[in-house]
């Protein structure tokens, strides 16, 4: 004999509850075979490049190939785990965009050899959630070299994000510091959480500096008399802050219109002098 339940909004909750954490099991399944598959390339690398460095660099090719044979893995495959290690020879950084980023990425990502090129890359894919193609296509644009062309020659700025997509409400508690704050978000069916969230793209000065006091007492007093900001939210970084652009204005009420015409507080930091233009 089955009962019937009434749909309260309490049992709807339950459901959304219920459905939140299902898909996000999923996800961190799906991240943590990622983050081994990864990370067993780069060992897969480093072991091969311990034996390619006992060979005579001509039979390499043929050494690969042995390998391939034997293992029935692709020479291709080896090849790229064998460049993967070789990318990061002292071990992979224990940061989130190394991690999480998919190792399609990663293949594309052989191709740049500049360290500091390689860093500015993975943090853009990772924070824009690049898909294979516009990393491709930024890669073949050297668009490292333009926008450090421009941070040398230029006033430092930060691409304001075009698409709505993972924006949320939210309300500031605290400010922690010159880019980072406390944040009560607006999750939908009235459910609100608190986060800390790391101001994409910037870097602001040590709090304990007089520079870093300036920084905070600016972005306090941008943010004194709006009643919510918005977020646009991407990863969260290595202290499970979520990484994020924050819009803001005390005249728009709608959350779309302060996303699409609000003041970027991101930019603005940075157009005042208070923080750095940063991509790692």
């Amino acid at each position: 004999m089955t009962h019937s339940i009434e749909k309260t909004t309490e049992y709807e909750k339950l459901i959304e509850d219920l459905r939140e954490l299902i898909e996000t099991g999923r996800l961190r399944a799906v991240q943590a075979v990622s983050e081994v598959f990864i990370q067993t390339n780069w060992q897969l690398g480093r072991r091969i490049g311990q034996a390619v460095e006992i060979q005579v660099p001509d039979e390499s090719p043929g050494f690969i190939g042995r390998l391939s044979a034997d293992l029935e893995v692709s020479p291709a495959a080896l090849y790229r785990a064998l460049q993967f290690y070789r990318a990061y020879p002292e071990g992979l950084p224990a940061t989130p965009e190394i991690a999480r980023l998919g190792w399609s990425a990663h293949v594309d990502l052989l191709s740049v050899k500049d360290p500091e090129a390689l860093r500015f890359y993975t943090q853009l894919a990772f924070e824009q959630d690049w898909s294979r193609a516009t990393l491709r296509k930024a890669i073949r644009a050297n668009l490292f070299a333009v926008e450090k062309a421009k941070g040398e020659g230029h006033r430092a700025s930060i691409e304001r994000p075009q698409s709505g997509l993972h924006t949320y409400l939210a309300i500031v508690e605290r400010v922690i510091d010159g880019d980072t704050l406390e944040a009560r978000v607006d999750l939908g069916f009235d459910v609100w959480r608190v986060e800390h969230i790391r101001l994409r793209g910037l870097d602001a000065p040590e709090l304990r500096t007089p520079e870093g006091q300036a920084a905070k007492r600016f972005v306090a007093r941008e943010l004194a008399d709006v009643p919510f900001v918005v977020l646009r939210t991407y990863k969260t970084d290595k202290y499970a802050r979520y990484v994020a652009d924050v819009f803001y204005s005390t005249e728009a009420k709608k959350k779309e219109l302060v996303f699409e015409k609000g003041t970027f507080l991101n930019q603005q930091l940075l157009d005042n002098g208070h923080a750095e233009r940063m991509y790692y």
